[in-house]
């Protein structure tokens, strides 16, 4: 099951990256690069209309539209979120903004 979600999520990143809407890769070094080692899972910060967990230089936003009470909700939080902060957030690939 949880490959599955890793799967659609590594999905919507690379239909992002092939439209244009995300660049993953950029000819130029950004102005900011993101240390290496760093676990951007662990930057967390207040925003207006909620917080934002991950690089802020990273080149996807990603915008989370949660229910406390949807099963939907629950759903993707037990089966996929591991995933997406795993292998997109930590690294600094995506910024997550609840």
């Amino acid at each position: 099951m949880m490959a599955q979600v890793f799967r659609k999520i590594a999905a919507l990143v690379a239909a992002a990256a092939a439209i244009g809407a995300v660049p993953l890769a950029s000819a130029t070094a950004p102005a900011q690069s993101a240390p290496e080692n760093r676990n951007w899972a662990a930057h967390v910060v207040e925003t207006e209309g909620g917080h934002a967990i991950g690089n802020p230089q990273a080149p996807l936003r990603l915008t989370e539209y949660i229910s406390y009470t949807c099963p939907g909700c629950a759903r993707f939080t037990r089966e996929g979120e591991g995933a997406l902060t795993l292998a997109y957030i930590a690294p600094g690939r995506v910024r997550l903004e609840i």
